[in-house]
């Protein structure tokens, strides 16, 4: 899709695409993380609630500050917080490459469901640590108390919100019996969610997350038989749609993104700075991952005895 949208953008007398973060965040994020959510063994996702959180959020903060200290000795003029800013947009992987290259290899479910979870709360501590760093840059003073307080306020009030509006929709479909109706309200809650929570200035992701996660979990008793298979076939097609057009985009803005680009000296000196970070965030990831699996087991042995160490 990226290529697709790539090739299209050369074509010439082509307008210019730009697809702005408010469309990413409004449009197209909050349904890909609620069918994501959906996805989700609600079972295993609470077995493995403890390394999703590793990851999610002590791995992503881990990797915000590494890529900006790395960034900020590559490119000396880049301020402290423009590099932290960087390092929150990096540090969280996608969800949806997470699901399709795991439903495509033989990975371990246990490793799947992990991987899937990390990737549905992870965004919220990319974004928190990502706006902290743009108040940071406009000039606001930044404290840790005041960091911790608002990661704090926005991971509570998304979840607070999030089952909320997953409990209004399950009071709804519980007196539904139409499959249209019910189809449409399906793909009205993200955004009823996500909205609500943006309001409040709490996490969104994290709100949308829920009331999935709230709604899979009772689907069995709302749903009738004709509801879920309507429902599905509409979904199916929905995150089709919007997962191609997301890429597609990316692939559009190639053609600004390489008539931006600087030349001679200091494009090799970009270049070389994104190949840089680039790999120290997967080295990053490596790191953490090993003593975040061995550690708790080792300092636990009633952790140890339930769950041995993976080989």
């Amino acid at each position: 899709m990226v290529l697709v949208g790539a090739a299209i953008a050369f074509v010439p007398g082509l307008p210019h695409v730009q697809l702005t973060p408010e469309i990413v965040f409004l449009v197209f994020l909050p349904p890909l993380l609620y069918a994501a959510a959906w996805q989700t063994p609600i079972h295993d996702f609470r077995q493995n609630l403890r390394p999703i959180g590793l990851l999610a959020v002590g791995l992503v903060l881990v990797t915000t500050l590494v890529v900006g200290v790395v960034a900020h000795a590559l490119f000396p003029g880049l301020p402290w917080a423009a590099a932290f800013a960087l390092g929150a947009i990096v540090s969280p992987p996608d969800a949806i490459a997470a699901t399709a290259i795991t439903q495509r290899l033989r990975v371990p479910r246990r490793i799947s469901v992990i991987l899937e979870g990390e990737s549905l709360l992870n965004d919220a501590a990319g974004l928190v640590t990502y706006r902290v760093a743009l108040g940071v840059a406009a000039g606001e003073t930044f404290f840790v108390s005041g960091f911790v307080s608002q990661f704090f306020i926005a991971t509570v009030g998304g979840i607070a919100v999030g089952c909320l509006v997953g409990w209004a929709v399950m009071a709804i479909h519980k007196r539904l019996d139409e499959p249209v109706i019910e189809t449409v309200v399906t793909l009205l809650t993200p955004f009823a969610a996500y909205l609500i929570c943006e309001a409040i200035h709490c996490s969104g992701v994290l709100a949308v997350v829920c009331a999935g996660l709230m709604v899979r979990q009772s689907s069995g008793r709302l749903f009738s038989a004709a509801t879920r298979l309507h429902a599905s076939a509409v979904w199916e097609s929905v995150v089709f749609i919007l997962t191609g057009l997301s890429f597609i985009f990316i692939g559009l803005e190639m053609r600004e993104v390489v008539q931006n680009l600087a030349t001679g000296e200091q494009f090799l000196r970009d270049g070389l700075g994104a190949i840089a970070i680039l790999f120290v965030t997967i080295a990053v990831r490596l790191v953490w991952v090993f003593p975040a699996a061995w550690l708790p087991r080792f300092l636990s042995n009633r952790r140890r005895k339930k769950d041995p160490s993976p080989p």
